[in-house]
């Protein structure tokens, strides 16, 4: 390095901060970046910000960690624009403040930030927190996309997959999930299983679609775990084998996603094909509520209405089909009427474990 050199303390903290070609010594990094800042380096003051994050290096300052990440991003350092965005939008170490969020979100869009404009184009698909917008969705999806974020390519392949914001274009679609494929992105590569498997925007190729899931699923993807369950349930292109579905159930359940969990709980409920087990049956809905799943919750008041699987208690009911009301689910509300205007019998064909979810492919 030449002597003097305001780049050489930074390139020098990385070096020790990552340990390349020499033992990583995290105080080592934070003292060569602190030499950095000096010099107003705005990646080394982000770098310090981590540096107090994670305590490496030095004493774990939340407080200051913000602090700095506001000077980087007074300095336009994209990184740091990105953070507190998420920061102020999940009031994450900071007290919540969407409105402040956008603005950093913004200002880093403006400056070519593909993940700004990923998170930005995102708020306004889904209107989390603004209106739903799909033009200035698009608008932002396209940015992030030209700029090589597979994110917003599979979002946009999204919309044409929907015709949400465009007209309906599932060729155009697949072609988009194709690209954000390449780039090892896990939800594009299930969202091109799914094409296959329905033959839309591609001829329908079950052993394709088969192979995406896997990739897919591979990668960590929840929702890919839970269509290798369909399609070992239901013995898509592969034999049958309920006890393989139920392995990819769960663990689609352990990854998030809260339906998985309820298709496991009817099973055992059903003992169709499988020994019908009740505790194992309310223990997996159980698990669909503690997700916020409101056809679990409802199905853990069913179980305490009956008592299936645990000791009947209707005020535990009760307060199980509240929540899911709570979250639309008509067969909690409809419980929560009867039990105001009727008196509590017994009745196989008012169980209403499952219809919401059960029987239902893609």
């Amino acid at each position: 390095f030449i002597l003097g050199d305001p780049n050489a303390p930074f390139i020098l903290g990385g070096i020790y901060y990552e340990g390349h070609g020499v033992e990583q010594n995290y105080k080592k990094a934070f003292e060569f970046y602190e030499k950095a800042a000096k010099y107003n380096d705005k990646k080394a003051i982000a770098n310090l910000a981590e540096c107090y994050f994670n305590g490496r290096g030095v004493e774990q300052n939340i407080k200051k960690a913000i602090e700095l990440l506001e000077q980087a991003a007074e300095q336009d350092d994209e990184g740091s624009l990105y953070t507190l965005g998420l920061y102020y939008f999940y009031g994450q170490n900071v007290i919540q403040n969407v409105t402040k969020s956008i603005e950093y979100f913004e200002k880093g869009a403006k400056l070519n930030d593909s993940m700004s404009l990923a998170f930005l184009g995102s708020l306004y698909y889904l209107g989390k927190d603004v209106d739903i917008n799909y033009t200035k969705a698009i608008e932002y999806f396209e940015k992030a996309a030209k700029l090589g974020n597979s994110d917003s390519m599979n979002d946009l392949g999204l919309c044409y997959y929907h015709g949400n914001g465009v007209e309906k274009d599932l060729k155009k679609a697949f072609e988009l999930f194709e690209q954000a494929a390449k780039l090892n992105n896990s939800r594009a590569i299930l969202q091109l299983g799914i094409c296959y498997h329905n033959g839309e925007g591609v001829e329908k190729d079950d052993k394709k679609a088969l192979e995406y899931f896997e990739q897919s699923a591979n990668f960590g993807n929840g929702n890919a775990y839970f269509e290798l369950g369909n399609f070992y349930y239901y013995g898509i292109s592969v034999k049958k084998d309920v006890k393989k579905a139920i392995e990819y159930y769960e663990k689609a359940g352990e990854l998030g996603v809260s339906k998985a969990f309820v298709y496991v709980g009817t099973f055992y409920m059903q003992g169709k094909e499988i020994k019908k087990n009740y505790q194992l049956g309310y223990e997996f809905y159980e698990k669909a509520a503690k997700l916020n799943d409101p056809v679990g919750l409802n199905s853990v008041g069913e179980c305490y209405y009956f008592g299936y699987g645990v000791k009947k208690d209707i005020a535990k009911a009760t307060e199980y089909y509240k929540q899911a009301a709570k979250l639309g689910n008509q067969d909690a509300k409809s419980r929560l009427k009867e039990l105001k205007v009727e008196d509590l019998w017994f009745s196989p064909n008012k169980i209403n474990f499952y219809f919401f979810y059960f029987f239902t492919f893609f």
